[in-house]
């Protein structure tokens, strides 16, 4: 019986999986393989996962697409210039003229006061009323008002100028775009230059007589004497002088201002229609490039535009 039992655990302590004994000690024995199935191996593994990254790296190619069934880009569009109209310079230069003529009528207005005062008056030698109104009215407040008129003209010739050209390079542009047939601007250019020169003639003329009605007027008083009735006609003829000077002063003005103003009007009209019409003549020729990322198709080539 004993000798049963020592076969027994000799075949058992023989098959045991770590009974084998190896150089780095004992080996776990592999399991067992299922009837029927196989695994890869090391190579095969490997093999596996590196076609599958080619295939997620790989770039794909782009679809072929015939550049005739594409549609090119549009021709580069010519875009009207935006202006102003100058409308608030125009309202400025009649603001300011108007300014001007209201100061010169009533510079005339006290002159005229001035002269009623002394050829109504009874009492000759003293003249109160008439020394008052001819000392401070036509005399200091006429000074006054002359220093406030003057810069109102000047005002009235430069926003008048202004504003003509900023209008007509507005209507200009505007016309080139409506129908491309301009305006004739030598009658504006012509009128203006008219009313310029003789504007500024009238200037000179009135600074070169400025002294002729006073000096005229004392001639008068002399050869009048004590004689009443030539003492008034003196004082109508200088009064009338006097007027009439700041009248043609301000009239002058006015030309000036509506001369420089039509005139820069039709410069300007003209300059910008020509500028205009020859821009959107101009035949242009730009590159153009087209890509649509969703299907790849891509066009490249050159867009022409103009006016024929």
């Amino acid at each position: 019986m004993s000798g049963l039992a020592s076969l027994s655990i000799a075949t058992v302590l023989a098959f045991h999986p770590y009974s084998a004994p190896t150089t780095a000690g004992y080996l776990h024995a592999a399991p067992a393989q299922p009837t029927g199935e196989t695994q890869p191996g090391w190579d095969e593994v490997e093999a596996e996962n590196a076609a599958e990254t080619a295939a997620t790296t790989a770039e794909v190619p782009p679809p072929t697409v015939d550049p005739a069934n594409v549609a090119p880009a549009p021709a580069p569009a010519i875009a009207k210039p935006e202006y102003k109209r100058g409308t608030g310079l125009l309202i400025g230069a009649g603001v300011a003229g108007g300014v001007a003529w209201i100061l010169g009528l009533t510079r005339m207005g006290f002159v005229k006061q001035c002269t009623d005062q002394l050829q109504s008056t009874d009492d000759v030698p003293t003249g109160t009323e008439a020394v008052r109104t001819c000392s401070f009215k036509a005399g200091a407040a006429n000074a006054i008002m002359a220093i406030f008129q003057m810069p109102a003209n000047w005002a009235s010739w430069g926003l008048a100028a202004g504003g003509g050209a900023v209008r007509g390079r507005y209507d200009g542009v505007e016309q080139s775009w409506l129908n491309g047939k301009s305006k004739k601007t030598g009658a504006f250019i012509g009128a203006g230059a008219a009313l310029l020169a003789v504007g500024v003639i009238g200037r000179v003329t009135a600074g070169v007589l400025v002294f002729r009605p006073y000096r005229n007027f004392a001639n008068d008083l002399v050869d009048a004497g004590t004689d009443t009735g030539k003492v008034d006609d003196a004082v109508d003829r200088f009064s009338g002088a006097v007027r009439g000077r700041l009248f043609g002063l301000q009239l002058s003005s006015a030309m000036i201002g509506a001369g420089a103003g039509l005139l820069a009007y039709g410069v300007a009209y003209r300059k910008n229609f020509d500028s205009e019409n020859r821009r959107r003549q101009q035949v242009r020729v730009a590159p153009q490039l087209d890509f649509d990322p969703r299907t790849g198709a891509s066009f490249t080539g050159i867009a022409m535009s103009g006016r024929f």
